[in-house]
């Protein structure tokens, strides 16, 4: 159904049965099967209304000092290459600061909001946390003053939108603009401070107000809005509609809009334009083929403003868009030189003589891009004889006054004439599915995401791991050895979509283990471990449950059911098999749930909501009877939640208050059994009495934060501390203490500060001169060094004996190229690390 964005999911793709593929069929599935199938992936603007309505009405969060959520990352993943991954990029907005003459760039993240660089501080700072939505898709900013901002909400076959909302003082608050189609915007641009257009896949948009109300145009899908630099009456979009496409354009201002007739005609869906900014009689086009195929249509040609049209390059043999131009299309003409052109999908290309002749880009110019591009924009700039920071001195140096920013699955990266770059990548975007940690200490976590495979932090967050490609799906770290590591990963061909792998060296190398486990293709299948010693390790594929007791050398069949298992836990300390939980892909009762007991599986869904699959049963931490059903999807209002003491023998309802939103993960307090914490679509809850009345608990993370799992840390044995962890799909990783806050008392106080402490560098990122400060607890050798991804030495700071108290070592970094680096902290104790980033 095109008016809602929602392509069919093509389950026949070309795989390498070796190589991990990644690719939005698995994030529409994943969120399709999240919401029911009566629901489906894009969730309707009426059902987002009603779900914050439910949640407005809740009670107010009592406010605790000290309790809040703390970002742990992933803050960009350092690959292989030294290139920083994060998340996608929907759109990138970018002017030269007139108060600095520093640049400014806004990026806007797929589900992690809107951000700002500040290229004179290197600072990224999120804008839009308190907005019932991070589904930014895109961002247009005032050409006469950068306080006024227009975003539009939503991706088309991806995320539903909640609208337009409009800020004048920089992002710091918004409101939501009037506009009536519920449409998801495609793009949003300012043509002076006052006229904005905007084009949706319910049609055009105009304002006259900076975008405070909106006029609804013209009716269909638009996919793309490109302005004539030199005529501010006229603009160019893409239109769709029952399986044709064309190019459409406004010679009034965005009053009328319609197709000439010399304009593209052809049978292809979405669209992509660009007006030369140095020649606004050259416009370029391009178009991705329907269903089923989605390749390249063709790239056309304008050379009189848009009127007529000729092929430049033709789609067939040349297909750059990989069966994904329905999501990722995006082309766009240097401001320069109206010959040089880059149009890009999948892979890209690039033109540099008018589109005659058109050529791959080359990998290694571009191995700091993610694949899959989604927006592109260029800056012309005048530098200042002394600007010493940012983009803008590397420009200078290089004798350039061009960038051009580029926005991918992976993040953004950028070119100032020296190649491409990704070291300032280090956004909180990053799409995670299923998370896990140590259970027994802060330093090892794990999570799979969507376009960006596994990633690894074995410091705590301070540096974070590309580890494995695909779409990522679980992780599951051994908790008396945090080398050993198990994940799950797809989509691969061979009779097996997603395939477990194990690493002894905490992910820097891998090994299939799969023995014993039949052909599937399931997608985002689990593992999980029982937290004994060693441990049992638990799976699911197809309609069984696996188990290996030999660290996943080999698997044998542990259950095996008349429905696809749909999820796989294991509770805490099971040892012989007690607690191990499967609930099935079946809305049938009396075949939906399966605990087994240590000695055999039951059937245990008697007493839950009928009619409905069951998204999840999750152990209690600590109680092996206990654990908790999550209902999937939407529309059980009053159903949601159930608690069970007896291995889910009997079910109470601890729904409550809870609104009727789809719930993505659920950790128990520990040894309060009033006190349990959710997470969802739409935030985290928690309730303080068993259930009966809850409330948001989102303090440190956006409001709308869509947290797709939770697990946690227990070290309540060692160090009296308990610790959630959640994964979110488009803000990374937050992690909260729950058996106290901050140190207060004097006892607290000094078992704080009788710790070794590496602080963050200052400042960081930077050029030249940094300082690392660290305390000490007692005298002892230190060993302070500084190391890069691939982890080489490449400076030592401190190899001495040094008192105890507080101490800073200088580092210079003149000599290293830019990118990411870590410095480790080795003394009495476990050594700690933290991550710098070094620019020029």
């Amino acid at each position: 159904e095109l008016s809602t964005g929602a392509p069919a999911v093509d389950v026949d793709l070309p795989l390498d049965p070796d190589q991990p593929m990644a690719g939005p069929d698995r994030e529409r599935w994943f969120f399709d099967d999240w919401h029911g199938k009566d629901h489906g992936a894009v969730l309707d603007r009426q059902t987002l209304d009603n779900i914050w309505g439910q949640i407005h009405a809740l009670q107010t969060p009592v406010s605790r000092a000290g309790a809040q959520w703390d970002l742990v990352g992933a803050s960009g993943m350092v690959t292989d290459n030294g290139a920083l991954y994060s998340g996608r990029i929907l759109d990138i907005e970018s002017v030269v600061n007139p108060g600095t003459g520093g640049i400014l760039v806004w990026l806007a993240a797929a589900s992690g909001g809107l951000w700002e660089y500040d290229d004179l501080t290197q600072a990224v700072t999120p804008l839009t946390d308190g907005l019932v939505t991070q589904a930014v898709g895109t961002v247009s900013v005032d050409p006469a003053n950068v306080n006024n901002l227009v975003i539009g909400t939503g991706e088309w076959g991806v995320r539903a939108g909640s609208g337009v909302f409009r800020s004048t003082d920089g992002g710091s608050t918004w409101a939501q603009s009037t506009e009536s189609s519920g449409g998801i915007f495609h793009r949003i641009r300012h043509v002076t401070s006052s006229l904005v257009l905007g084009i949706s896949n319910a049609g055009t948009h105009r304002s006259t107000d900076g975008g405070a109300t909106w006029s609804w145009r013209t009716s269909g899908i638009h996919f793309d809005l490109s302005l004539d630099p030199t005529n501010a009456n006229k603009a160019h979009t893409t239109f769709t509609s029952a399986g044709n496409a064309w190019t459409v354009m406004t010679t009034d201002g965005g009053i009328t809009w319609g197709a000439p007739p010399g304009a593209v005609a052809t049978t292809g869906l979405r669209g992509a334009i660009s007006v030369a900014p140095s020649n606004a009689n050259i416009v370029y086009a391009a178009f991705s083929e329907n269903a089923p195929s989605y390749v390249l249509d063709g790239v056309y040609k304008s050379t009189d403003g848009g009127n007529s049209w000729a092929v430049s390059l033709p789609g067939a043999g040349n297909n750059y868009m990989g069966g994904q131009g329905w999501y990722n299309n995006v082309i766009s003409v240097h401001p320069t030189d109206a010959n040089t052109v880059y149009a890009a999908g999948t892979p890209w290309k690039r033109t540099t003589d008018g589109g005659a002749s058109w050529l791959d880009v080359d990998s290694s110019d571009s191995n700091h891009m993610h694949v899959d591009f989604h927006s592109m924009d260029w800056m012309t700039i005048d530098v200042a004889p002394n600007q010493t920071q940012g983009l803008t001195r590397d420009v200078q140096a290089r004798g350039t006054s061009i960038i051009q920013l580029v926005g991918h699955d992976g993040g953004w990266s950028f070119d100032n004439g020296g190649g491409y770059q990704s070291f300032l990548n280090y956004l909180p975007i990053t799409q995670y599915t299923h998370v896990h940690s140590s259970t027994s200490d802060l330093l090892t976590l794990g999570g799979g995401s969507q376009d960006n495979g596994i990633s690894m932090t074995t410091d705590g967050g301070s540096t974070w791991f590309y580890r494995l490609g695909g779409d990522g799906s679980d992780v599951s770290i051994d908790p008396n050895d945090s080398q050993r590591i198990w994940i799950v990963n797809g989509v691969y061909g061979g009779g097996l979509a997603f395939r477990r792998k194990f690493s002894t060296d905490q992910g820097l190398t891998w090994a299939d283990t799969n023995v014993g486990i039949a052909g599937s293709t399931d997608w985002y299948t689990e593992i999980a471990n029982d937290q004994v010693n060693p441990v049992y390790l638990y799976t699911n594929a197809g309609a069984f449950v696996y188990q290996s007791q030999d660290y996943a050398a080999t698997w044998a069949t542990f259950g095996s059911f008349t429905a696809d298992v749909r999820n796989v836990d294991v509770g805490r300390w099971s040892g012989a098999a007690a607690g191990v939980y499967a609930t099935l892909a079946s809305t049938t009762t009396g075949n939906r749930v399966w605990i087994h007991d240590g000695t055999s599986w039951n059937q245990r869904d008697a007493g839950l909501p009928t009619g409905v699959e069951i998204r999840s049963v999750i152990g209690h931490p600590i109680e092996s009877s206990t654990c908790y059903a999550l209902v999937n999807g939407i529309g059980t209002p009053g159903n949601k939640v159930y608690r069970s003491t007896n291995l889910g023998a009997t079910w109470t309802n601890i729904t409550g208050d809870l609104p009727d939103v789809p719930l993505g993960g659920i950790v128990a307090h520990p040894t309060d059994p009033t006190k349990i914490y959710l997470g969802t679509e739409m935030g985290c809850f928690e309730t303080a009495n068993g259930g009966t009345n809850w409330q948001t608990w989102n303090t440190g993370m956006p409001t709308a934060a869509i947290v797709a799992d939770m697990t946690y840390v227990d070290q309540l044995a060692s160090h009296g501390h308990f610790y959630v962890i959640a994964g979110t799909y488009g803000r990374s990783m937050y992690r909260r203490e729950i058996s106290g806050f901050e140190p207060t008392a004097v006892a607290e106080l000094a078992a704080s500060e009788a710790r070794v402490q590496l602080a963050q560098n200052t400042p960081n990122p930077h050029r030249g001169d940094t300082r690392i400060s660290y305390s000490l607890p007692k005298a002892g050798r230190v060993k302070l060094a500084v190391y890069d991804v691939s982890g080489r030495q490449v400076a030592t700071l401190v190899d001495e004996v040094m008192p105890a108290g507080a101490h800073e070592a200088e580092f210079r970094s003149d000599t290293l190229a830019p990118g990411a680096y870590f410095y480790r902290l080795e003394t009495s104790g476990k050594p700690l690390s933290r991550k710098m980033i070094v620019i020029r």
